[in-house]
């Protein structure tokens, strides 16, 4: 009987909404309450189809805006996938430059221990990690793959964490002169001749007078920009001299 009811229902002129709900509620035989009831019920579907009708604009944009959001989830997840693969490949070379960077402190600390001689043997291992980087062999200790800062004083002057805080304001003027004189200890093919340590003796100490203060090229009447291009001009002098060439037997 309640199927009669729903079908009569739709051939009314009733929604689908209406249909459905008219359909599932059990058919009043008692004349006494059908009408009361029925009007009851014709009032409450009435409201649920406007309210629908009301709020289906915006349930049509709440769907939209998953659906959006799933296909960027989807690329999101390539992006990940690529970046984690990215990733791996870092760490892979980064962990090859650190024990490449670690060679360069291994063989300083051996041409501490060897005499002159035995210098032109231990300078064919050591062409691909002859030059200074300050910034990146901070990052060694940093990571706790060294604790010998010693060393790392001896051919950088400054410690560490000096060195990170240089590099922290970028500059760059500074850590290449830094690295400059010690490509100049660390290399067993080079010198450092006495005019280019005492320029850079001058260097760090107007360095040290105003720490944290990047070189400024173009403010001529600093002490630290002075002192730089003393060292620049000392160092070019002598590399064109052919100074820096270690006598080898």
């Amino acid at each position: 009987m309640s199927h009669l009811h729903g079908q009569n229902l739709s051939q009314n002129g009733r929604s689908k909404v209406e249909a459905l709900v008219y359909d599932s509620i059990p058919y009043v035989d008692e004349p006494s309450l059908e009408p009361t009831a029925n009007k009851g019920l014709r009032r409450e579907i009435e409201r649920m189809s406007v309210s629908y009708e009301v709020q289906r604009p915006a349930i049509k944009l709440l769907v939209d805006r998953v659906k959006n959001l799933e296909s960027t989830a989807e690329v999101y997840l390539v992006e990940i996938s690529s970046l984690k693969t990215k990733t791996k490949t870092l760490e892979i070379a980064v962990e090859k430059c650190c024990d490449l960077r670690e060679r360069f402190f291994e063989v300083y600390k051996r041409n501490l221990e060897v005499d002159v001689a035995n210098r032109s043997i231990i300078r064919a291992s050591n062409d691909a990690a002859h030059a200074g980087d300050a910034v990146f062999d901070a990052t060694l200790y940093s990571l706790g793959r060294r604790d010998d800062k010693y060393i790392y004083k001896q051919i950088y002057f400054f410690s560490p964490s000096e060195i990170a805080e240089l590099d922290e304001i970028e500059d760059t003027l500074t850590i290449g002169v830094i690295n400059q004189r010690a490509t100049l200890i660390a290399d067993t093919a080079m010198v450092l001749p006495s005019s280019v340590e005492a320029a850079f003796q001058l260097f760090a100490k107007a360095l040290d007078a105003h720490w944290k203060k990047p070189v400024n090229l173009t403010d001529e009447r600093s002490k630290t920009t002075q002192a730089y291009w003393n060292f620049r001009n000392t160092y070019r002098k002598e590399e064109r001299s052919g100074a820096f060439k270690a006598e080898l037997s």
